[in-house]
């Protein structure tokens, strides 16, 4: 174990000499390190504090308890306080319970998620024994403290996709640093350096760095989340786990990134390396330098580019790939920020049965009314009598018929009975009327073209979806005539003798089977508005008017054969002040009435929660540290590739070059680098955003991210600020590169070449 220690301090000793000698040639990691760990650091600082975010608001709302008891009578009472007397006699309480303003609120002890079905087998059972009157709702306190863990699978993977990106940046700049060092590389090799011990030495000189990088990158990220919570007066705290995670994962990545670049170069014979000494256009021969000035300046410039095209690709590829990343991270941030508009309901109530719906819906509304409820929404679902159809039925769900060179992919087949026509029958049907209009503006967040209140007061109107099993399922445009059955007449199936071999198998009814067999009466429709970022992987959105005219039943009745069977209705509210008024004139109605049941689903803190965990700029900050990556490879890879040209600079300006010549060389590499990049970043953040696109819609991600029944598609259009300003600075950053460059190469001296040339003459 001594002998161990001696070895590392050794290698630390030695590690951190070669560093701090040579640190113009290991500043570039050394910030890259500062960044990846304030990237780890800024995300589990975000993490945890998230969580505390979430706690505060709860106990801010005065949640302190886990569920709240609707509905409860002084029977009820009885049964309670009996429950919990047993349990304190068997020294089993599972929970506990008070009143508070004509409320029920219990805390469940333990084991919460077991003592929550303890407590509805056996005590609530007893309370509803008759019918079910009395209603438990947790609250979000039960929520937040059930989900422990159960974010730590995102964590994990952010934490693996920041190793995967950190990964690639450090081992991006020690390739750049490793081809431009090759020769040092080689004498090291031709001394008996193999693979083992150049990743050794390179291991500990990365140590120590990560060691250094280390305080800054604390400070830095505790600094940089602070600003993300505390001036919207959010908590913010002091947590330990960054602090190893800032440590360990760097390093991690950092030894990651040292295994491949070190490998190859090892593989390589030292003679090979030492010849890569001569990267550069170098001009050396008096006697061809002193026709150098006979060419022209440009045309040679552009084969030294083609000559180290190699090189400028990797150059390329290191620097404009982070400023993709950037832009990927903006649309992310855009993403985010729609899916946190989408409001989340305050309560959820169920019908046992649907001649009460009607009659509950309008005391809702007079109730609503009298007690100055303004600012609600109704989300009215209603029961599918097709959802209940086997598989193998002979009837057939409704369908859309549509002219078939409107059709474009998706589930549409080609109608057996209608000649350029195309039928689909997967489909989302709802009922259009007033509420529905409010959540398509208010809850889904739905875009469309056209205007869907027509629906309102035109029975022959309708609305579809742009999309079908969340691909393009047709081009319908405002003002197209589409069609739907309202009676059909299914005939008889006559029996095919081959089959009776087989008959305990039932035959196999496809659509175009049932259509031909069936006689359909179609109502033809007008298409009113087209809904654009509706998505589904199994069917397409129609909404049917319930609007009458002359007497005759709607359109959704005739389609679906029944007026809407509506078996659950969600309450979207402003404030918690209106929650408490509506819980209670709910309440009332299913003490005196019954037939709806109460479910609180605390909607506005959850949106309160969203708002203050305030996701938008920690993923806009974690973009603009990946951006800060780019001029950071640029400048670093750039300097020292024209330091290994000053040579050739300097024999320019010994037989004569003017400084303007030199300008040219820096001016024609600026404008091409800067040309290059600019037209790569574009198309790659092009490309890569609709790949994200594609990649947040496909059917693996989507249901992960996003509800069905809101805006589910997400659009490929990028960001138009972000896009300019990456693509402004990736210019930018490629201009400048070269200015610098300049700069650097203009002071220092070419004397000592002019020296060397006289005295090659004088011999």
């Amino acid at each position: 174990m001594s002998v161990f220690f001696m070895n590392f301090r050794r290698q630390i000793k030695g590690a951190y000499k070669s560093v701090k000698s040579n640190f113009r040639e290991y500043v570039c990691l050394f910030l890259a390190l500062i960044m990846v760990g304030v990237l780890f650091g800024t995300i589990t600082i975000a993490f945890q504090n998230n969580r505390r975010v979430e706690y505060t608001l709860i106990k801010n709302e005065g949640y302190t308890y886990h569920a709240q008891l609707l509905g409860v009578t002084q029977s009820d009472a009885n049964i309670l306080a009996s429950a919990y007397t047993d349990g304190v006699n068997q020294d089993s309480v599972f929970f506990e319970y008070k009143f508070e303003n004509n409320k029920c609120l219990l805390t469940f002890k333990g084991d919460i998620r077991k003592a929550r079905g303890s407590f509805i087998s056996t005590v609530l059972s007893q309370m509803n024994a008759e019918y079910d009157r009395v209603t438990l709702s947790v609250t979000p306190l039960y929520d937040y403290e059930i989900s422990k863990g159960s974010d730590i699978p995102l964590f994990l993977a952010l934490l693996i996709l920041m190793t995967v990106i950190s990964f690639l940046l450090l081992m991006a700049l020690f390739r750049i640093r490793i081809n431009h060092f090759k020769f040092a590389y080689s004498i090291y090799m031709a001394f008996g350096g193999d693979f083992k011990k150049l990743m050794s030495s390179a291991f500990y000189e990365m140590l120590v760095m990560a060691i250094g990088s280390f305080p800054i990158s604390a400070l830095l990220s505790y600094g940089i989340t602070a600003l993300i919570y505390l001036p919207f007066g959010q908590p913010y705290g002091f947590y330990p786990l960054p602090l190893v995670i800032m440590i360990v994962f760097p390093l991690l990545a950092a030894t990651l990134a040292l295994v491949l670049p070190m490998r190859i170069l090892s593989s390589g014979a030292p003679v090979k390396h030492m010849k890569a000494q001569d990267n550069s256009n170098l001009v050396v021969s008096p006697g061809k330098s002193r026709n150098f000035l006979k060419k022209n300046i440009v045309y040679t410039e552009f084969w030294t580019l083609w000559r180290f095209r190699k090189y400028i690709a990797v150059l390329l590829l290191s620097t404009v790939s982070f400023a993709v990343l950037f832009n990927i991270g903006c649309y992310l941030a855009d993403v985010y920020t729609v899916r946190a508009q989408t409001v989340n309901a305050d309560l959820t109530l169920s019908f046992s049965d649907h001649s009460v719906t009607e009659d509950f819906i309008e005391y809702f509304n007079n109730r609503a009314d009298h007690y100055d409820i303004d600012s609600y929404v109704l989300e009215k679902v209603a029961v599918n009598p097709y959802d209940s159809l086997e598989e193998n039925s002979e009837l057939l769900p409704p369908h859309l018929t549509i002219p078939s060179s409107k059709v474009v992919s998706g589930g549409y087949t080609d109608h057996p009975l209608k000649n350029g026509y195309s039928f689909a029958t997967a489909l989302e049907i709802r009922a259009f009327d007033g509420d529905a209009l409010d959540c398509m503006k208010n809850v889904y967040n739905y875009t469309w073209t056209g205007d869907p209140s027509t629906l309102l007061t035109d029975p022959t109107a309708i609305i579809v979806s742009s999309s079908f099993a969340n691909h393009t399922g047709n081009t319908l445009s405002v003002g197209d005539v589409v069609y739907m059955p309202v009676d059909a007449v299914v005939f008889p199936v006559v029996s095919d003798p081959e089959s009776e071999i087989n008959e305990n198998v039932p035959p196999i009814l496809t659509p175009e089977m049932k259509i031909q067999r069936t006689l359909f009466v179609y109502r033809s429709f007008t298409v009113a508005a087209v809904i654009e970022n509706y998505s589904s992987y199994s069917d397409m959105l129609v909404y049917l008017p319930t609007c009458t005219a002359d007497g005759t039943s709607s359109a959704y009745e005739e389609v679906m054969g029944n007026a809407p069977d509506y078996s659950e209705m969600r309450v979207y509210l402003s404030d918690k002040e209106d929650l408490t008024q509506v819980s209670s004139f709910v309440q009332s109605y299913i003490d005196s009435i019954g037939g709806v049941s109460l479910k609180l689903d605390y909607g506005v803190l959850k949106d309160r929660v969203t708002e203050g965990q305030n996701y938008r700029d920690l993923i806009l900050v974690l973009s603009c540290l990946i951006l800060a990556v780019s001029p950071l490879a640029g400048f670093f890879s750039q300097i020292i590739f024209y330091r290994k040209r000053q040579l050739e600079f300097d024999v320019l300006r010994a037989v004569g070059g003017q400084g303007k010549d030199v300008f040219k060389i820096f001016f024609i590499d600026g404008l091409v680098i800067s040309v290059l990049s600019g037209a790569i970043y574009a198309g790659c953040s092009v490309g890569a955003i609709h790949l994200f696109c594609s990649a947040l819609n496909s059917p693996y991600i989507l249901p992960i991210i996003s509800n069905s029944t809101r805006a589910s598609s997400f659009s490929p259009d990028i960001p138009v600020i972000p896009f300019i300003l990456g693509l402004i600075l990736t210019v930018l950053f490629s201009a400048g590169q070269a200015a610098i460059c300049l700069r650097l190469c203009r002071k220092r001296s070419s004397d000592h070449v002019a020296v060397d040339f006289t005295s090659t003459e004088e011999h």
